[in-house]
């Protein structure tokens, strides 16, 4: 049988969710199915190491100049005729329009083009209003787009002018024997938990998330402040590092919580410290379809997360966690109260989580909806 041939357009290797599942996904498409190739536009490589080049018919860097660099079309062409390429998958929508301007100056190419959208375009300013216009033309010229949740595709839909039978939506996925809370001991977890000064007893919210103004890190502190008001004991755990980490120490130590957060900074390695968390908590006011929400979920960790792209697809409210209007930061606070004083209810919350997560989130259903989506635009 003859392979399809498929080219990945991406901006860059740098780390980021949507960069992660495409190298999950290229890394895993049948090669009895497909012949797969990937081009990236910038010099940006971190994730590079994960990608199993080995695999592909082609693997190039552009190194493009400026932001519309023309001999990227020249390139991208020669790959296409030299290697008979059928589908042309641009991730996100700066790839896209080049892919869409290489359409325009060589007609007639057997290529299709699909993109695939992993966020929302949310500024109000007038620059995001221009890329709006363009990306609506770029998008609805394609052969298909893909989003990676019912809400979120909602968004494009009355939000940017995106033609819904264009659309299919394939959740992102994760693997679930990578996320596994099995592979921590007991006394790993509790040895942990002694190295950040929490005790076996005490009930430890986590966030786990780069500090960065979208995720909102002042919002979990402010619902850790109202607990400690109410006189219920809860330690938070802050996972992760960025720009805005100054001004969330000194949120911390304005509320009085100095003794009540740990802060683990860059940690390479997540799962350790989800896995010593009771439940984790998502305050950010902008996600698509959160790869941190998957990870707690694959954890055994029940979620509190404020209502934000595919929230209210990944949560069941009051099953597997608690979904909470973005910004109100008491019924936060009133859901880890509720936690923590039903702890038995809480870990089987987080056992259904994992549950939600295997029938629904993981790499191989993803992957196996990707192949369907590119056997049937190929054919």
């Amino acid at each position: 049988m003859q392979t399809v041939k498929i080219l990945f357009l991406m901006n860059s290797l740098k780390v980021g969710g949507a960069e992660r599942q495409t190298i999950h996904l290229l890394n895993r498409l049948n090669r009895e199915k497909f012949s797969v190739g990937l081009v990236y536009l910038a010099e940006i490589e971190d994730l590079k190491p994960s990608l199993e080049t080995k695999n592909l018919f082609h693997c190039e860097c552009f190194a493009r100049k400026g932001k519309l660099d023309f001999s990227v079309l020249k390139k991208l062409h020669q790959i296409i005729l030299d290697h008979g390429v059928q589908l042309v998958v641009c991730v996100e929508e700066y790839p896209l329009l080049y892919a869409s301007l290489y359409r325009l100056i060589f007609r007639n190419i057997p290529a299709k083009i699909i993109t695939v959208i992993h966020h929302n375009l949310h500024l109000p300013n007038p620059w995001i209003q221009v890329k709006k216009y363009l990306y609506r033309i770029c998008i609805n010229n394609a052969e298909k787009v893909i989003f990676v949740c019912q809400n979120q595709a909602q968004y494009w839909y009355q939000n940017n002018g995106i033609h819904k039978s264009l659309s299919t939506i394939i959740y992102n996925g994760i693997d679930p024997s990578l996320f596994n809370p099995a592979r921590f001991t007991l006394p790993e977890k509790d040895r942990l938990r002694e190295s950040l000064q929490f005790s076996t007893d005490d009930f430890v919210v986590g966030i786990c998330a780069r500090m960065n103004p979208v995720k909102r890190h002042v919002d979990f502190l402010k619902g850790l402040a109202l607990v400690k008001k109410t006189g219920v004991q809860i330690k938070g755990l802050l996972i992760g590092d960025g720009p805005e980490r100054g001004n969330i120490e000194e949120a911390a130590r304005q509320l009085g919580l100095l003794d009540d957060v740990v802060f683990t900074y860059f940690q390479q390695d997540v799962r350790p410290y989800i896995v010593i968390c009771d439940c984790i908590a998502i305050t950010s006011h902008s996600e698509a379809f959160s790869m941190a929400a998957l990870e707690t979920m694959a954890m055994e960790k029940p979620l509190v997360m404020a209502i934000s792209g595919g929230a209210d697809e990944q949560v069941k409210d009051g099953e597997t966690g608690f979904l909470y209007t973005f910004g109100e930061v008491d019924k936060l606070a009133k859901h880890l109260i509720w936690l923590e004083g039903n702890r038995d209810k809480t870990q089987e919350m987080g056992i259904k989580s994992r549950t939600v997560l295997l029938d629904n989130f993981t790499l191989q259903t993803m992957t196996r909806n990707y192949e369907d989506q590119f056997l049937q635009l190929a054919n």
